[in-house]
């Protein structure tokens, strides 16, 4: 598990309908990421999720780049 540290946080929007083990595998692969410390879906509605990341070594952009390689409709709604 990482240490938790303090990070930038955005938010992203994933159009698609993922169910729990498709979020649960876009979360878990995203945490594996150089430089995101953590991701998470809203409970509610379930097409928001949290990412918290250093930006001194990846930017929003390349995030939400990962989400979209994984053929993920996506958008970013900005950073919190």
């Amino acid at each position: 598990m990482k240490q938790q540290q303090q990070g930038t946080e955005l938010i992203i929007h994933v159009s698609d309908k993922l169910d729990a083990p498709q979020r649960e595998a876009l979360t878990g692969e995203l945490e594996k990421r150089n430089g995101v410390f953590s991701a998470t879906f809203c409970p509610v509605g379930n097409h928001l999720i949290l990412v918290e990341y250093n930006n001194k070594g990846i930017n929003s952009g390349d995030v939400l780049g990962y989400v979209r390689n994984k053929d993920i409709t996506a958008s970013l709604v900005g950073p919190i």
